[in-house]
């Protein structure tokens, strides 16, 4: 899930640049889920104009923003009774968030190129200002294999308790929560090996890579009387990569049949005896980086390296009863 925070949406995407915001809409077409608050909400849209299309912003929910100008003021939000942020709060049962940080924020225009599959989390509620009753909060997902978009135009995200942080922590529950289907990286046949080492600049998706934390998925189909299934993941030496099998599902750490997490890259499963069917290969990359908190903001610590991608290849191999 990526995060834009607020500021200035213009400048936002003007920094990314046109290469920038492309990976940042590729994320969310493959599947990566997305949010943002006040300038985060305003650069998903299409423009905070009537007409037209603003060139810096993401384009990806395809409707349009228009600002409140309210300044350092604090507004309620109604909640709707089909909200889907009650299923991970409820808010005190009384459909209501109050005093959550607004400083220049927006809501989403009804009135012009509203998106059917938008769905209203929550509306503002502010009788003295033209913002009352907008939409202050939304989600949008239109296709499966798309992430999905859940911004707001208030700033709840610097809360530390009370419903602000519960607020918070349910956008980020439910961009999470709709993540695209499970993309699959190949099928593996028997004594097949296939190796990823190609970065995103090479433009070829199916051997890319596997990035920071990220899985990456393949398939193998076992025939009858098989005796004997080995799985040979190598890797980069520097990093720390995970290896799972699981029958008939996606292989992760949590709920795997078989796995291999010992310290390095390269892994090995054997199984002597196993069933006929569809068998899921899981692969995980556990290095990540870190971060320190500066007076400007965070700076990244570890193996940066790892934000590259890290090559690596798997192959898996199978005997046969006659």
């Amino acid at each position: 899930m990526i995060y834009t925070n607020g500021g200035k949406a213009t400048k936002h995407g003007n920094s990314l640049g046109e290469k920038g915001r492309n990976r940042v809409k590729t994320f969310y077409y493959t599947g990566g889920s997305y949010t943002g608050s006040c300038a985060g909400m305003f650069i998903s849209s299409i423009s905070y104009y009537s007409t037209g299309t603003w060139g810096s912003y993401y384009h990806i929910w395809p409707g349009r923003t228009k600002t409140t100008d309210l300044i350092s003021t604090a507004t309620g939000h109604f909640i709707p009774e089909n909200s889907p942020l009650l299923q991970y709060y409820d808010f005190g049962g009384d459909f209501y968030i109050d005093s959550v940080r607004h400083n220049k924020g927006g809501y989403a225009r009804e009135d012009i190129d509203f998106p059917q599959e938008t769905e209203v989390l929550l509306r503002y509620d502010l009788p003295v200002w033209n913002m009352h009753e907008k939409v202050s909060c939304w989600a949008y997902k239109k296709f499966n294999n798309n992430g999905r978009i859940v911004i707001i135009g208030s700033h709840p995200e610097s809360s530390i308790s009370g419903e602000c942080l519960d607020l918070m922590t349910a956008i980020l529950l439910y961009a999470i929560d709709g993540q695209g289907d499970i993309n699959i990286n190949g099928t593996l046949y028997n004594g097949q090996k296939c190796i990823m080492d190609k970065s995103t600049t090479e433009n070829d998706p199916a051997y890319i890579k596997i990035g920071n934390k990220q899985y990456h998925h393949f398939k193998i189909e076992i025939p009858e009387g098989v005796s004997k299934l080995s799985v040979v993941l190598d890797g980069e030496d520097r990093y720390h990569l995970n290896l799972y099998l699981k029958k008939e599902d996606f292989a992760f750490r949590s709920g795997a049949d078989y796995a291999d997490t010992t310290d390095g890259a390269d892994k090995t499963i054997s199984v002597s005896e196993l069933s006929s069917g569809t068998w899921f290969i899981g692969i995980e990359c556990a290095t990540t980086i870190g971060t320190i908190n500066r007076d400007r903001g965070y700076e990244y610590t570890g193996n940066l390296d790892v934000l590259n991608g890290v090559s690596y290849s798997i192959a898996a191999s199978w005997d046969i009863t006659e």
